[in-house]
């Protein structure tokens, strides 16, 4: 198919042949070959301005792109920004519904409520697009209205689909984890104290399975508040305002004297 190149006579059968081997490229996971020819489609052909369908689906291709490299959120923003007119004419690649799932569930995972909203939901983009998989644009309304039992749930009967899916497959317990995380810290927000119990039962976990999540969160230092967690009570809480007042004091205390003796040193070596 590349050869074919040698015998193209204009910018439009370029961009096709470039087209081809990008399809071909995805089909065997040659995500290099395929960023390549996206950038020669982009740089050698006409099309881009003067065919919206072409330029969708190079588009669609560099998302899916994005989402091999683990790029979830410069993925997500591809596809929900990709044209509302670009149905199933790409479907030996993705279809509408291909489109729909992966922009969402990205989205889920590394985009904020605010982006959320404006960028899936309010899009007038995307929108139309998450009717074609009613359970995520439900599990999306109730993560924006901090539902997240609910939004977790919906997901959850999505998983034997997801992990059939040739594109999301290696990535989907990945994606899980990083939206229950992201559920929890923001679950947490509000609160100065919260019952691991009580956490457990709303995220549809078991107690233990729960403390070392949040073990795992608070030590990569993703909640806020500096929390800790009373194993023997089962609560965690969050610094009171007395002690992070001194923890500051102290840690300017440290970071004056440092640059105390860091002066003198530097003096007496004039």
């Amino acid at each position: 198919v590349k050869r074919s190149q040698d015998y193209c006579t204009n910018h439009r059968q370029n961009g096709q042949v470039c087209l081809m081997v990008i399809e071909l490229g995805i089909d065997l996971r040659f995500y290099n070959e395929v960023r390549i020819y996206i950038t020669k489609a982009e740089h050698t052909s006409d099309l881009l301005s003067n065919d919206s369908e072409f330029a969708s689906k190079l588009a669609a291709a560099s998302a899916l792109v994005s989402l091999s490299e683990s790029h979830y959120a410069d993925a997500a923003l591809k596809f929900a920004s990709l044209s509302s007119e670009l149905t199933n004419q790409f479907n030996s690649v993705l279809s509408a519904e291909d489109i729909a799932l992966y922009g969402g569930l990205l989205g889920l995972a590394s985009l904020d409520r605010q982006s959320l909203q404006s960028s899936l939901l309010d899009s007038t983009k995307f929108k139309g697009r998450l009717e074609l998989v009613p359970p995520l644009r439900d599990a999306l309304r109730h993560y924006v209205r901090a539902e997240y039992k609910p939004c977790l749930s919906l997901l959850s009967s999505l998983l034997p689909q997801l992990r059939l899916d040739i594109h999301l497959a290696s990535h989907i317990d990945t994606l899980m984890e990083m939206i229950r995380h992201r559920c929890i810290i923001q679950y947490f927000i509000p609160y100065n104290t919260a019952s691991i119990v009580t956490m457990a039962q709303t995220f549809g976990m078991e107690m233990e399975e729960m403390e070392a999540t949040l073990v795992k969160l608070i030590g990569e230092g993703r909640m806020s508040g500096r929390p800790r967690i009373d194993s023997l009570r089962k609560m965690v809480s969050t610094e009171s305002v007395r002690n992070t007042e001194r923890r500051k004091r102290r840690e300017m205390e440290g970071k004056v004297k440092k640059m105390g003796e860091t002066f003198v040193r530097e003096t007496e070596g004039m």
